[in-house]
């Protein structure tokens, strides 16, 4: 059962790193789906002013609350106040191997715990939708099986120690999230919070991004990935984690799970697609809405097959919120007709 839309008119919905890739998505997410207002947190005012030059549309329908860094204590506080539900979408990537501890796993566990606080010491926060990662269930360096099906109950075998060992920058970040969800669980075991809480764990997420973008060098790592198959020589031979959603889908789970009764206590791997490189570059090569030019820049397939790959199964997420996936030739023509429209008007600019 979901809130009926006269409820939700009355309710304020936080989305945290709200100027970001799932973050902008969320927040369109929740406003379409007759949520009258939105508060997000961004670091700084001009990244604000910046969004809503972005959507000009919108302005006046989102609020903004400054937190400079999620770790401080009562960083979230002003920004929960009045608050329904809040989705957690707001978390750093850092592959930086600089004093990991300090830079990256001791960030993530400690900004989801000021978040869960500054919630519960709010008595209008009814729900928390946090999100997690699929890397929390299968670590792209941990050596996933294949032939196995991974589920929502699977962890990914990572210790605090061996990340702080690792010399891959990778692995602590997924290390990171694993620990961030994990300290979020306890938290919620250990304080009994008013609040419910529910977890998404995504996989690459790709979609036409609605961020503010002023270079394309500063895509986020997922969409990044895709526009790195422009103008290569050859599509990469392996497809390293074969495992997709697109954004606008992931950003209606959050409205979905911050809105629904059986989403409560819930923990959801929320992979739609598996899929492979080659798959994704004969997407694109074969759009017909795409130029010859364009087309033209997108590598034909690799001579060699991809590798076996491990099985997923989301049907938790499917029965509980009745999501129906975007195709994923959709997501990919979608996001790459999106990235040619915006290097066309960044090099307008010029």
């Amino acid at each position: 059962m979901r809130f009926s839309c006269v409820l939700l008119q009355e309710r304020l919905a936080l989305v945290t790193g709200a100027n970001g890739y799932l973050g902008s998505a969320t927040v369109h997410a929740f406003l379409q789906n007759g949520f009258r207002r939105v508060r997000g947190t961004v670091r700084s005012q001009a990244k604000a002013d910046a969004w809503e030059r972005r959507h000009g549309s919108l302005k006046g329908k989102i609020d903004w609350s400054i937190v400079e860094d999620m770790t401080a204590p009562s960083a979230f506080a002003q920004a929960v106040t009045d608050v329904s539900v809040v989705a957690h979408v707001a978390s750093p990537v850092n592959y930086s191997l600089k004093d990991k501890e300090n830079n990256v796993l001791k960030p993530a566990i400690i900004g989801v715990l000021r978040l869960l606080e500054d919630s519960a010491g709010e008595e209008s926060v009814e729900r928390v939708v946090f999100t997690s990662s699929a890397a929390t269930i299968i670590g792209a360096h941990s050596v996933p099986g294949v032939g196995k099906t991974y589920t929502d109950d699977d962890w990914q075998p990572a210790t605090y120690e061996q990340a702080m060992n690792s010399k891959s920058g990778v692995f602590v970040y997924e290390a990171s999230k694993k620990f961030a969800e994990l300290a979020a669980w306890r938290f919620m075991k250990e304080r009994k919070p008013m609040f419910a809480l529910t977890t998404l764990a995504p996989p690459m997420v790709y979609g036409p991004p609605m961020q503010p973008i002023e270079s394309l060098d500063a895509l986020n790592v997922s969409v990044r990935d895709l526009w790195a198959l422009v103008d290569a020589k050859q599509l990469p031979l392996a497809t390293m984690y074969p495992i997709c959603a697109d954004v606008r889908d992931i950003a209606e789970l959050h409205v979905r799970a911050a809105t629904t009764e059986a989403a409560k206590g819930q923990r959801y791997l929320c992979v739609a697609h598996h899929y492979t490189y080659r798959q994704m570059g004969e997407a694109i090569r074969s759009d017909p809405a795409l130029t010859d030019a364009q087309r033209a820049r997108i590598p034909s397939r690799p001579v060699e097959k991809d590798r076996p790959h491990f099985a997923t199964d989301s049907s938790k997420v499917e029965r509980d919120l009745g999501i129906k996936w975007r195709p994923f030739e959709e997501t990919v023509r979608d996001t790459a007709r999106e990235l040619f429209r915006i290097e066309a008007e960044l090099k307008g600019r010029q």
